[in-house]
């Protein structure tokens, strides 16, 4: 069961009518009305492979990007692990563990 934002109660897809994919790379765009979200993936032969544009409102963005975090952060309590983010990666993206996680 799938519950959307305004509480109305959906049905997944079939698997045969859903498309998985493993991706490595995003690129985040937003303006006033639109969040962007396109996922690629690493390609070792040329430039990445475009796999997904998601688009929401910023309202839409807001609430997933918390409850991305309360998940995650649920995994890490109920396995008792920190997931580890290598430092390249924290100081690329302007990345501050201590107040932003």
């Amino acid at each position: 069961m799938v519950v959307s934002n305004d509480g109305h109660v959906d049905q997944p897809a079939p698997d045969d009518e859903a498309t998985e994919f493993y991706t490595d790379v995003y690129e985040f765009a937003a303006n006033q009305y639109t969040v962007f979200l396109t996922l690629m993936a690493t390609s070792p032969t040329g430039p990445n492979r475009r796999l997904a544009v998601v688009k929401m409102s910023p309202e839409h963005a807001k609430v997933m990007a918390i409850l991305f975090k309360q998940n995650v952060k649920a995994i890490e309590q109920q396995f008792g692990i920190e997931i580890a983010i290598p430092a390249q990666v924290l100081e690329t993206h302007k990345i501050d563990l201590e107040t932003m996680w």
